[in-house]
């Protein structure tokens, strides 16, 4: 249908990712349209069909090939207008510096999702295996509440090193 810079798509529309390959003897068409994409800077926004229903779809060139995302039609989205977030107070200036600074500490140039684990999968699956072996499985106590502590001192702390690791988590 259209032709549209793949920033004009917010990632909340994305509810699914399929890989698609060429048909048999569309190699080259396949090619192509996936170069022309690319080189253009531009995602192709479509209709489709499938399992009875109607998607309206984004088809972008990934790697070597193409990814299709179905997207969400606007009224499968919650307006903004709907979450209650009430009041937002304004920080204070020494505030947003501190807090930008703890950003550019964490910045990268790039996102590396090798980088990411998947640490509850691998808690079960080592209790599926623990129970498996005839193990006994023992919910852990329940952990203490986080004081509230002051917003200025946890950035600062922060900022020295002491909550880096938490921060990036």
């Amino acid at each position: 249908k259209e032709f549209v810079p793949a920033s004009a798509i917010d990632p909340i529309f994305v509810a699914r990712t399929y890989y698609r390959g060429p048909g048999e003897g569309g190699e080259r068409a396949y090619r192509l349209f996936r170069d022309a994409l690319e080189d253009a800077d531009l995602v192709g926004v479509a209709s489709n069909s499938a399992r009875g229903k109607q998607y309206v779809v984004m088809v972008r060139p990934f790697e070597d090939g193409l990814a299709m995302h179905q997207l969400r039609y606007p009224d499968e989205i919650k307006p903004w207008d709907e979450v209650p977030l009430g009041k937002l107070p304004k920080p204070a200036p020494a505030e947003l510096h501190l807090a930008q600074q703890i950003v550019e500490q964490l910045r990268s140039d790039a996102f590396h999702a090798d980088d990411y684990k998947d640490e509850v999968k691998g808690r079960v699956r080592q209790l599926i295996a623990k129970k498996a072996k005839g193990g006994e499985i023992v919910a852990p106590p329940e952990a203490p509440k986080p004081e509230v502590t002051d917003l200025m001192a946890a950035l600062k702390a922060s900022l020295a090193g002491e909550g880096k690791a938490t921060a990036a988590e």
